[in-house]
């Protein structure tokens, strides 16, 4: 609301008058929704910046936008147009929050305790004082006297700065009638061989520039509008959100789906890349199970060291009802390797031991998961309640949970810790043994699973014809483990019995030398041990002598090419005979 002042002085009966204007702003009349952040905004003539400064929370509305927050370290700016000058500025408060006694500004002077500012200047910053603590800004009242009305008035740029994407437009407006426009786009003053402004500037560029314009009217021309632009990021796929920084608007060129709902707590599955996100928003209006098409936008926070995406735009339901992806399965010997990196990933935690029953509130607890491997034989995991899941009783239970972490501050470690969703009691599973691959192509989606005889032995056929390697792994039904069983070495002899360990650090290899040709893989299991066993399928039998230069077979009926000292079969003149190589 603008109002205008008549001052009078009389000298000697002639009357001198100065005008004067003031404008009140009132944040519960702009109608903002709850948290959206402080915005640069042009009101009645009076320009409004905002700046986070020294604190990484950044100016924002509160309460459904019936004020304006700011924390300690923030800042608004006022200024008033070229010629103007602004003499006073009044602030309203909330009654518990007040400016800091260190706050300041930059011209005349300032009372914290009234909210007031005096002086004379075209533009005045108030910094809320210290690096805690903020205050809430029901309205403000600013009084300036205005200057000389110039030639030609300044273009007016809307908007004035900001996040933009390819296709936004720009528009530039000049108050003074028969005004041309000339502008630039590198932050040079334009002049009239700069490029003219004939409507809206189309966004097509891929860096962040800075507009400036100038209008002429004959030779006459304004005072330079100038304003700063960034170019919207392209993400392809949600984990790319670690590369950004806070505050940074950015589109997301991936399909997800949502996977979970509770609150502002939104999470998301990235279907190109398959990684997990989080979209924090309280009124997210798509539902678990709906895909979002690509090209939506959002803001990048940080909230303790958990990356999310804030106040999403833009988002089509392309599909419902889409089928979600399995928890990722962890046990004691791998949840090391989690890391911050894995941030809202899903998971089933199997076999956590509760030595006590869970929270009902949204409070920090433990549980602890078995590894041998550690001086204790256990791993202990941290887990928080954030979403108030049900409370069990103290015993073992499946976990499935999102990962989360907590940071106290820029300089302190990540911690894991993980937000429950549901506890299943955990029974003894049966896990199968599998041959992944064909040998030469590692396929765990097909690999085929060794047969059971009855008495823990598991066995399996294949024809070795080329690379002679290959991997027993330890799978679930399909879902399988990230570790495998190896021999010390990484190699079997054929037709000696070797044991096998369990390898928790990478899918490897077993080789061993022999003639190609088809073999069996006999694994023997106990309680305590287990071995591994390579055969010939063929026999002492199966071989057809022949009259071509002597060819060896070992007792399994395998092909030696240069037998070393021991007992062969040598085939050779038409006949098969048993010799002793020394």
């Amino acid at each position: 609301m603008k109002k205008f002042l008549l001052t009078c002085a009389a000298v000697l009966g002639i009357g001198t008058f100065a005008s004067a204007e003031t404008v009140t702003y009132t944040y519960s009349e702009q109608g903002f929704a709850n948290a959206a952040a402080l915005t640069e905004i042009t009101y009645d003539g009076v320009n409004v910046s905002y700046a986070k400064g020294s604190n990484s929370n950044g100016p924002a509305y509160y309460n459904t936008g019936k004020a304006g927050r700011l924390y300690g370290g923030n800042s608004i700016t006022f200024s008033v147009e070229e010629g103007s000058t602004i003499t006073d500025i009044t602030f309203t408060v909330g009654n518990s929050n007040k400016f800091n006694a260190a706050s300041t500004a930059n011209a005349g002077t300032f009372d914290a305790t009234n909210a007031k500012w005096s002086g004379e200047a075209q533009t005045v910053t108030i910094t809320q004082g210290g690096t805690s603590g903020h205050v809430r800004i029901e309205s403000w009242t600013l009084t300036y006297t205005a200057g000389e009305a110039p030639a030609v008035a300044k273009p007016v740029i809307t908007p004035n700065g900001g996040y933009v994407k390819a296709g936004d437009k720009i528009a530039i407006e000049c108050a003074t009638e028969g005004a041309e426009i000339y502008y630039t786009l590198d932050g040079d003053t334009p002049d009239k061989s700069s490029d003219k402004y004939t409507g809206e500037i189309v966004v097509n560029e891929t860096e962040d520039f800075t507009l400036t314009a100038v209008a002429y009217v004959g030779e006459d021309a304004s005072a330079a509008a100038s304003a700063d632009f960034k170019v919207m990021p392209v993400l392809n796929a949600i984990n790319e959100i670690f590369l950004q920084t806070k505050g940074a608007q950015v589109i997301v060129n991936a399909e997800v789906v949502v996977t979970y709902k509770n609150g502002a707590y939104n999470y998301v599955y990235d279907l190109n890349r398959s990684c997990f996100g989080m979209i924090y928003q309280y009124d997210f209006v798509p539902n678990v199970g709906d895909k979002i098409a690509a090209g939506w936008t959002a803001t990048v926070d940080k909230f303790k060291g958990l990356w999310q995406f804030k106040n999403p735009t833009g988002c089509t339901v392309a599909e419902t009802d889409v089928k979600l992806p399995e928890p990722m399965r962890t046990h004691g010997y791998d949840i090391g390797y989690i890391s911050a990196s894995m941030q809202c990933q899903l998971m089933r935690l199997q076999e956590v031991t509760f030595a006590e029953a869970t929270p009902e509130a949204a409070s920090a607890f433990t549980g602890t998961l078995v590894n041998e491997d550690e001086p204790e034989g256990y791993v202990t995991a941290n887990f928080y309640n954030q979403f108030k899941t049900a409370s069990v009783e103290a015993g073992t239970y499946d976990v499935i949970a999102y990962v989360s972490v907590r940071q106290d501050s820029d300089n302190d470690p990540v911690k894991i810790q993980f937000f429950p969703v549901a506890y299943e009691l955990s029974e003894p599973e049966e896990y199968n043994l599998y041959i992944a691959g064909e040998f030469n192509n590692w396929d765990y989606d097909n690999a085929p699973a060794m047969e059971f005889d009855g008495v823990a032995t598991y066995t399996y056929t294949a024809e070795f014809n080329g690379e002679k390697a290959f991997s027993i792994s330890e799978a679930l039904g399909e879902e399988f483990e990230r570790a495998t069983f190896m021999t010390a070495d990484g190699t079997v002899k054929v037709g000696e019995t070797t044991p096998l360990d369990f390898d928790y650090d990478e899918i490897g290899k077993i080789t061993f030398e022999g003639a190609n040709g088809e073999y069996k893989i006999t694994v023997v299991m106990n309680e305590e041990t287990m071995t591994l066993n390579i055969s010939s399928t063929s026999g002492i039998a199966d071989i057809e002598a022949a009259d071509t230069a002597a060819r060896y077979f070992n007792l399994q009926g395998v092909e030696v090419a240069n037998p070393s000292t021991g007992i062969y079969i040598r085939v050779a003149g038409g006949k098969a005979t048993k010799v002793l190589v020394d």
